[in-house]
């Protein structure tokens, strides 16, 4: 557990958002692992595992979403025609992204 709060301290210094994400990919470690124990697998074998699925997972998000929210503004203008509201901002669009790992675990394990 210390070594995912210091990673999230980590993040959060360096790049100057809370990625809530992270403790999204933390699950699906665990998820990684749960999955090797259901199909009798060796625990020690999903737990040598989990870091590289999720690692490509994490990759594979940051060259999806993340990466176009670097050239964003923190609050985005909002076009002359729109109302006097700022747009999403992207401290708020990585914790919507995050939502559909959780659902995709339940959706594979039928919990």
């Amino acid at each position: 557990m210390v070594l995912v709060v210091l990673g999230l301290a980590v993040i959060a210094s360096m790049m100057g958002i809370f990625n809530l994400g992270h403790g999204e990919l933390v699950l699906m470690g665990a998820y990684t692992r749960f999955v090797f124990r259901e199909l009798g697998l060796p625990v020690w074998s999903g737990m040598i595992v989990a870091p590289f699925v999720v690692a490509i997972l994490g990759a594979a998000i940051e060259v999806a979403f993340i990466r176009r929210l670097y050239a964003a503004p923190l609050i985005a203008r909002p076009p002359k025609s729109s109302p006097k509201w700022a747009r999403p901002s992207t401290r708020y669009r990585s914790p919507g992204m995050r939502w559909g790992r959780p659902f995709g675990c339940r959706l594979v394990s039928r919990a």
